[in-house]
């Protein structure tokens, strides 16, 4: 089956995060999509907890890929058939309309690439610092005219238009 967009996400030893956002995914409204889980060589519980969402997502975990964050995109990509890709992190949650207004938008002014905006619920010191000088960083380079998202959230068509 193909479907409209995927959501693909790279682990590693994500065991507190994935559950939850595997379940955030599960509640969207918009439901043309399915999920690439890669895991780049975890060794705690991830696997099993994505795992059990195979009954309950369109669900494809590519295990064991290369390390680094950018080679499980790729290889949770090349595993999915979606129109439009959603790159994101593990750690991420947000609204159930979340994916509705993603694609809405995107085809509605026909963006080649879109983001969100972030929040984050974590007081931890080291958070704070490095989200908020990313948030700063995306609303300093929007000004400019030419955006740049940041890889936490990146909606792309699988085959650019030319």
């Amino acid at each position: 089956m193909v479907y409209g967009s995927e959501v693909v996400f790279p682990t590693m030893n994500e065991e507190g995060y994935v559950g939850r956002l595997l379940e955030c995914l599960e509640r969207q409204t918009y439901r043309n999509f399915e999920v690439g889980v890669a895991d780049t060589s975890s060794t705690d519980h991830t696997l099993e907890i994505a795992k059990g969402f195979l009954k309950r997502l369109p669900l494809k975990i590519v295990e064991d890929t290369l390390p680094g964050v950018s080679n499980g995109r790729n290889a949770g990509a090349a595993a999915g058939t979606g129109q439009y890709i959603l790159f994101l992190d593990a750690d991420g949650v947000f609204p159930d309309d979340f994916l509705s207004i993603m694609m809405r938008e995107v085809k509605r002014r026909g963006l080649g690439i879109a983001t969100a905006r972030l929040w984050f619920n974590s007081w931890n010191v080291f958070d704070c610092f490095g989200v908020g000088n990313m948030i700063a960083y995306c609303a300093i380079v929007a000004c400019t005219g030419h955006p740049l998202p940041g890889g936490f959230c990146i909606l792309v068509p699988r085959v650019y238009p030319h």
